[in-house]
Protein backbone atom coordinates (compact mmCIF):
# COMPACT_ATOMS: atom_id res chain seq x y z
CA UNK A 1 0.00 0.00 0.00
CA UNK A 2 1.44 3.17 -0.87
CA UNK A 3 0.44 6.75 0.31
CA UNK A 4 0.17 9.22 -2.70
CA UNK A 5 -0.13 12.85 -1.85
CA UNK A 6 -2.31 14.78 -5.15
CA UNK A 7 -1.75 18.31 -5.21
CA UNK A 8 -3.77 20.23 -7.89
CA UNK A 9 -6.23 23.15 -7.26
CA UNK A 10 -8.85 21.26 -9.64
CA UNK A 11 -10.76 18.96 -7.70
CA UNK A 12 -11.78 16.89 -11.02
CA UNK A 13 -7.75 16.67 -12.02
CA UNK A 14 -7.15 15.24 -8.36
CA UNK A 15 -10.16 12.38 -8.89
CA UNK A 16 -9.08 11.91 -12.22
CA UNK A 17 -5.43 11.20 -11.57
CA UNK A 18 -6.82 9.02 -8.30
CA UNK A 19 -9.23 7.35 -10.68
CA UNK A 20 -6.06 6.47 -13.53
CA UNK A 21 -3.51 5.12 -10.07
CA UNK A 22 -6.48 3.09 -9.11
CA UNK A 23 -6.96 1.39 -12.24
CA UNK A 24 -3.32 0.73 -12.98
CA UNK A 25 -2.29 -1.05 -10.10
CA UNK A 26 -2.68 1.15 -6.82
CA UNK A 27 -6.01 0.34 -5.85
CA UNK A 28 -4.89 -0.05 -2.17
CA UNK A 29 -3.24 3.20 -1.91
CA UNK A 30 -4.10 5.92 0.08
CA UNK A 31 -4.58 9.14 -1.64
CA UNK A 32 -4.67 12.59 0.22
CA UNK A 33 -5.39 15.80 -1.63
CA UNK A 34 -4.62 19.14 -1.11
CA UNK A 35 -5.67 22.20 -3.61
CA UNK A 36 -2.15 24.42 -3.48
CA UNK A 37 1.59 23.85 -2.58
CA UNK A 38 0.33 25.02 1.03
CA UNK A 39 -2.12 22.69 2.01
CA UNK A 40 0.36 20.22 0.37
CA UNK A 41 3.07 21.44 3.09
CA UNK A 42 0.05 21.31 5.63
CA UNK A 43 -0.88 17.64 4.43
CA UNK A 44 2.97 16.25 4.59
CA UNK A 45 3.34 17.45 8.12
CA UNK A 46 -0.07 15.91 9.13
CA UNK A 47 1.73 12.59 7.93
CA UNK A 48 4.86 13.38 9.31
CA UNK A 49 6.38 13.97 5.72
CA UNK A 50 6.13 10.08 5.26
CA UNK A 51 4.18 9.76 1.70
CA UNK A 52 5.57 7.16 -0.88
CA UNK A 53 5.11 10.05 -4.09
CA UNK A 54 3.72 13.18 -4.72
CA UNK A 55 1.68 14.74 -7.63
CA UNK A 56 1.78 18.28 -7.90
CA UNK A 57 0.54 21.01 -10.47
CA UNK A 58 2.84 23.58 -11.88
CA UNK A 59 0.15 26.07 -11.81
CA UNK A 60 -1.97 26.66 -8.87
CA UNK A 61 -3.21 29.61 -6.86
CA UNK A 62 -1.31 30.45 -3.12
CA UNK A 63 2.01 28.63 -3.32
CA UNK A 64 2.03 26.86 -6.93
CA UNK A 65 4.54 24.08 -8.39
CA UNK A 66 7.64 25.75 -8.06
CA UNK A 67 7.18 27.52 -4.77
CA UNK A 68 6.29 24.17 -3.36
CA UNK A 69 9.50 22.56 -4.38
CA UNK A 70 11.12 25.35 -3.02
CA UNK A 71 9.60 24.85 0.33
CA UNK A 72 10.41 21.32 0.11
CA UNK A 73 14.11 21.89 -0.36
CA UNK A 74 13.85 24.76 2.23
CA UNK A 75 12.77 22.04 4.94
CA UNK A 76 15.28 19.40 3.51
CA UNK A 77 12.26 17.68 2.58
CA UNK A 78 13.03 16.89 -1.48
CA UNK A 79 13.90 14.31 -2.35
CA UNK A 80 12.33 12.69 0.37
CA UNK A 81 10.03 10.70 -2.17
CA UNK A 82 9.17 11.17 -5.73
CA UNK A 83 7.62 14.19 -6.98
CA UNK A 84 5.86 14.42 -10.35
CA UNK A 85 5.26 18.14 -11.47
CA UNK A 86 1.94 17.85 -13.80
CA UNK A 87 1.70 20.55 -16.23
CA UNK A 88 -0.09 21.94 -19.11
CA UNK A 89 2.83 24.50 -19.96
CA UNK A 90 3.67 23.41 -23.05
CA UNK A 91 7.17 25.53 -22.67
CA UNK A 92 10.61 23.48 -22.48
CA UNK A 93 12.64 26.21 -20.39
CA UNK A 94 9.57 26.17 -17.49
CA UNK A 95 9.98 22.01 -17.78
CA UNK A 96 13.54 21.83 -17.30
CA UNK A 97 13.49 24.41 -14.64
CA UNK A 98 11.27 21.77 -12.90
CA UNK A 99 13.57 18.85 -13.12
CA UNK A 100 17.24 21.46 -12.35
CA UNK A 101 14.59 22.62 -8.80
CA UNK A 102 14.66 18.85 -7.91
CA UNK A 103 11.05 17.67 -9.48
CA UNK A 104 11.51 13.83 -10.17
CA UNK A 105 9.85 13.73 -13.53
CA UNK A 106 6.93 16.07 -15.36
CA UNK A 107 4.27 14.81 -17.27
CA UNK A 108 2.43 16.99 -19.86
CA UNK A 109 -1.39 17.24 -19.50
CA UNK A 110 -3.47 16.13 -21.16
CA UNK A 111 -1.32 12.91 -19.68
CA UNK A 112 -2.18 9.37 -20.39
CA UNK A 113 -3.00 6.26 -17.87
CA UNK A 114 0.11 4.61 -19.15
CA UNK A 115 2.08 7.42 -18.81
CA UNK A 116 1.56 8.18 -15.47
CA UNK A 117 1.48 4.47 -14.10
CA UNK A 118 4.91 4.01 -15.93
CA UNK A 119 6.76 7.00 -14.64
CA UNK A 120 5.20 6.47 -11.09
CA UNK A 121 6.18 2.76 -11.18
CA UNK A 122 9.65 3.51 -12.41
CA UNK A 123 10.38 5.89 -9.75
CA UNK A 124 8.78 4.05 -6.80
CA UNK A 125 11.81 1.22 -7.66
CA UNK A 126 14.02 3.37 -7.38
CA UNK A 127 16.92 2.51 -5.27
CA UNK A 128 17.09 5.82 -4.25
CA UNK A 129 13.79 7.07 -3.43
CA UNK A 130 13.13 3.39 -1.58
CA UNK A 131 16.30 4.59 0.98
CA UNK A 132 14.97 8.35 1.07
CA UNK A 133 12.00 6.87 2.34
CA UNK A 134 13.77 5.18 5.17
CA UNK A 135 13.17 7.06 8.55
Amino acid sequence: MYRILLVDDSRVMRKLLQNVLVSNGYADSEFPEASDGNEALQRLEQFSFKVDAIFCDLSMPNLDGLGFIDALAARKRLGMCPLIVLTADGSQSRGREVLLRGASALLRKPFNADEVSAVLGRLLASPRDASARQP
